[in-house]
């Protein structure tokens, strides 16, 4: 309250990531001085999505910075002659050079004194002005149109209101996956009387669920009766003839980060009822919103068929009877990794790489998140792995997967790394790949969270070792396969891009 009233003209949201590889914390820079402050009654609200670097590990240099403007907005706020997009301004008021694509607003400080918690988060007071669209708003109080009703869970102590034939969704039914989810069938069912002396409620078919406590704005689509926990807000379509459902979720997926500014509380951020029926969606005449949902669903069908090539594809590789099967130990070197003392700070934020075994994934390796120093190095069990060397998790969830490091790095002590003795023997783009079908091996050596490979272990698996064209052959075979899965990713993105810029569209952006 005091910063906002004396002394504040200027909040400058900066990308999380931006001082990696030493912290990866989102950040923002509040600009105060107090004669500027006095002579306005509104504080700026910037942006910055891009500085000029990637916001990778190595934060390597990309174009497209926003610096230079957010400089330039900035100073031409400083003297009063930066056009105002202001809460409240009509939206035929608001210059489009300012509306469309700004990095910046300005807001009124009697808008941020409201709810009397003065948040400085500019994206809560942003998602209010960025409405142009040519068709009506609609609020979602709006009964003729919508009926908004809560979840509820029954109590978990009593054990005839569970395991009965009433669906129950909960987050673990939309997967952060999909923009939309469709609900066929829940994980958890709740009882006749569960449903009776909860507050839940039974949903009709083609209801619209979004989650409005902790994990905010995951969004599906009902196809079977079900009820939800308290953690959602659910949208009935009263007025079918008016809005068509696929499309009102398509519009929820837009006020996602305004439901995000709106949530309160200390544990779990959670958005009220009354707070949610006050959003607001265009909705066009019911036949061009099915022209909309007809161009989406088709974009949709893509991003789905270039999905299961992604999900699906792994490298084949048909072993020859007559290939000499070979352990590990004897035609790798074989070592595994560690972690400096987590209590010395000299240990940590040098500039060799570090990384765990979460990033084997069956996949190539390109960057770090963390990095020790060379005396870390030296005053602990870590190895330099040099780019080309292979890993393998020994232990957790990714047991068994693998790695292939594009770059010199360290690890912890959960992975091995493999590197070819002799490159004339045994190439090591063949030696990742093979390593792969040793996956089923690891998944006999326990149960769960409690499975864990040693080094032993891993020397003694047996991999095929084809003669060394054969394995240049395979490889480029699989790398050309790779190239049309890299292709389906790139498909998948311009899609979901297509899909976003369509809602964008009927917002008016």
């Amino acid at each position: 309250k005091m910063l906002v009233e004396n002394y504040l003209y200027a909040v400058v949201s900066l990308p999380a990531g931006v001082f990696n590889p030493y912290s990866g914390v989102k950040t923002s820079i509040l600009l105060m001085d107090k004669a500027i402050a006095k002579k306005s009654d509104k504080v700026l609200f910037v942006k910055i999505d891009n500085d000029g670097y990637n916001l990778g590990a190595q934060r390597t240099e990309i174009k497209g910075s926003q610096l230079p403007e957010a400089i330039e907005v900035l100073r031409k706020f400083k003297n009063e002659r930066l056009p105002e997009l202001v809460s409240g301004t009509a939206s035929h008021e608001i210059p489009k050079q300012v509306r469309n694509d700004a990095i910046a607003h300005a807001v009124k400080k009697t808008k941020i004194a409201e709810n009397g918690d003065y948040n400085l988060s500019g994206e809560r007071y942003k998602s209010i002005l960025l409405v142009d669209s040519k068709y009506d708003m609609i609020l979602l109080s709006d009964e003729e149109i919508f009926k908004v009703v809560s979840g509820g869970t029954p109590s978990s102590k009593i054990e005839e209101y569970w395991n009965g034939e009433f669906n129950w969704a909960t987050l673990v039914d939309l997967p952060s996956t999909e923009l939309i989810s469709s609900i066929d069938s829940t994980v958890r069912k709740i009882t006749g009387e569960g449903l009776k002396n909860s507050s839940a409620k039974l949903l009709p078919i083609n209801s619209i669920l979004v989650s409005t406590r902790a994990t905010i704005g995951r969004i599906a689509i009902n196809r079977i009766e079900c009820s939800t926990n308290q953690g959602f807000k659910n949208i009935i379509i009263n007025d079918s003839e008016k809005a068509d459902t696929y499309f009102v979720a398509l519009m929820m997926t837009k006020l996602i980060d305004k439901m995000k500014s709106m949530a309160t509380g200390g544990t779990f951020k959670e958005l009220s009822t009354s707070n949610f029926k006050t959003l607001q969606i265009p909705l066009p005449p019911l036949s061009i919103q099915e022209e909309i949902v007809a161009e989406i669903e088709g974009y949709q069908k893509i991003i789905d068929g270039a999905k299961m090539v992604v999900e699906n594809y792994k490298p084949q590789i048909d072993i020859d009877k007559d290939w000499e099967m070979v352990e590990l130990g004897e035609v790798c070197d074989v070592k595994s990794g560690g972690t400096p003392s987590r209590k010395e700070e000299s240990f940590w934020n040098g500039n060799i790489p570090w990384v765990g075994s979460t990033v084997c994934k069956d996949s190539f390796v390109n960057s770090a998140k963390e990095f020790i120093t060379e005396k870390g190095l030296q005053k602990s069990s870590a190895k330099l792995f040099i780019s080309g060397t292979t890993l393998i998790a020994l232990v957790g969830a990714t047991i068994g997967k693998t790695g292939f490091l594009t770059f010199d790095c360290t690890t912890n002590q959960n992975i091995v790394g493999l590197f070819p003795n002799n490159e004339n023997i045994l190439n090591k783009n063949f030696l990742f790949y093979v390593s792969q079908l040793l996956y089923p091996n690891f998944m006999r050596l326990g149960e769960g969270k409690f499975r864990m490979a040693t080094l032993g272990f891993i020397k003694e698996q047996k991999i095929p070792v084809p003669p060394i064209e054969t394995q240049h052959q395979i490889v480029a075979q699989i790398e050309k396969e790779q190239e049309m899965v890299n292709s389906s990713k790139q498909l998948i993105e311009v899609f979901e891009q297509k899909i976003k810029d369509r809602i964008a569209k009927v917002w008016g952006e």
